[in-house]
């Protein structure tokens, strides 16, 4: 073609325009592509991806914070159980240590105490020279022999 055809053509193009129809074809903004989904339902597609993805993840973070609340709630009940059992050997251990007898042995045994004879007591007046004129130094010299 040579430039004049080519200017022609261009220039009748533009007088079509003016004169309020266009003559260059039709060209579909909206295209569908071979599935039929165009870009706008692609892009609703794409955000909807998106908020499962997003609803999942949140699922997943609270099925692991609820799991790890139940592991922590069970290592307590078994503290609980364990606590339990020391404090029923230790009720056994102090009834055991309020029995007479027991504590009449451990008196024996431990401590060298012995039963007090009939006779035995200590008589404490105020009369005399001692040196000691206060109950408890009397009583540390007669318990001593001092």
């Amino acid at each position: 073609m040579s430039q004049a055809q080519t200017y022609r053509q261009q220039n009748t193009y533009r007088t079509r325009e003016r004169a309020g129809y266009n003559a260059r074809p039709r060209t579909n903004r909206r295209r569908a592509s071979e599935s039929g989904l165009t870009a706008r339902d692609r892009q609703h597609l794409l955000m909807m991806l998106v908020v499962a993805g997003l609803l999942g993840i949140i699922i997943i973070i609270t099925t692991a914070f609820s799991a790890t609340i139940n592991y922590k709630n069970n290592q307590l009940q078994n503290d609980i159980t364990v606590l339990e059992g020391e404090v029923e050997a230790l009720e056994i251990e102090i009834q055991s240590a309020n029995n007479i007898a027991a504590i009449e042995q451990k008196a024996s045994k431990d401590l060298g105490m012995k039963y007090a004879e009939g006779n035995s007591y200590v008589v404490l007046s105020s009369e005399g020279n001692s040196k000691n004129d206060n109950f408890a130094a009397k009583l540390k010299n007669n318990a001593y022999g001092q």
